[in-house]
């Protein structure tokens, strides 16, 4: 799994992270969460966004995408995600969060409706 993690407000050249997990043997992943200290103005709106895809066999497959607005931890769905299934067979998907969409192949208990 490769979890690229972009946001503003920190040195130029370290706006970008890009991280690689192992699945075990039957497809399951954890990703622990970055944290990051940073000063913003007064005037700047803080922005994240975190990518993730599957490499196989070579080639990176979407599988999630999301913006973060807040800088708060589960600000993009409300809170820790539970029974996640990144299936790249899914129809990739809209969905509506706490301050915008997260678009994914993946689904999870409690998942909110699909966006419009």
């Amino acid at each position: 799994i490769i979890r690229t993690l972009f946001w503003n407000g920190i040195d130029e050249d370290k706006q970008k992270l890009e991280q690689e997990f192992s699945t075990d043997d039957e497809g399951h992943f954890s990703l622990p969460i970055h944290e990051d200290q940073m000063a913003l103005g007064m005037l700047t709106q803080f922005v994240s966004s975190t990518a993730l895809e599957a490499g196989i066999d070579g080639q990176k497959v979407f599988l999630w995408y999301s913006k973060n607005f807040e800088g708060n931890i589960y600000a993009e769905t409300e809170g820790p995600i539970s029974n996640l299934v990144c299936d790249i067979d899914n129809e990739e998907m809209r969905v509506a969060s706490n301050q915008t969409n997260i678009t994914t192949v993946c689904r999870w208990a409690n998942m909110p409706e699909e966006e419009d």
